[in-house]
């Protein structure tokens, strides 16, 4: 469970930065992360009006980030917030697998 939410919350990152450099609906996007989910949105402020289905992570996995908000410049991809998303077993805090998201908008499992 932890590795494949761990993965879902990479992709969910690299789509918002994909659709953001595609200029779909000239807009940018981002993805808000919370303990227990995290939603992509459209626009430069989260809100629910514009943020697509929350992926729900296992009911043993829960996110820790200082970056609750990874929101994509339209045209370089450029991140306004860098660092690391740590998801763990809620049962087991020290086992946990890493995204890093990184200025220019790469993501990294780790």
């Amino acid at each position: 469970n932890l590795a494949s939410n761990a993965s879902a919350l990479a992709n969910g990152i690299r789509e918002a930065r994909s659709r953001t450099l595609a200029s779909l609906k000239g807009q940018q996007y981002g993805v808000k992360i919370d303990g227990d989910r995290f939603t992509l949105f459209t626009g430069s402020v989260f809100s629910t009006s514009t943020a697509d289905n929350p992926y729900m992570f296992s009911a043993d996995v829960r996110a820790l980030t200082v970056m609750p908000i990874v929101l994509f410049t339209r045209v370089t991809g450029n991140t306004t917030a860098s660092g690391t998303i740590d998801l763990y077993l809620s049962s087991d805090p020290q086992t946990k697998k890493s995204v890093g998201v990184q200025w220019t908008g790469l993501v990294n499992l780790f």
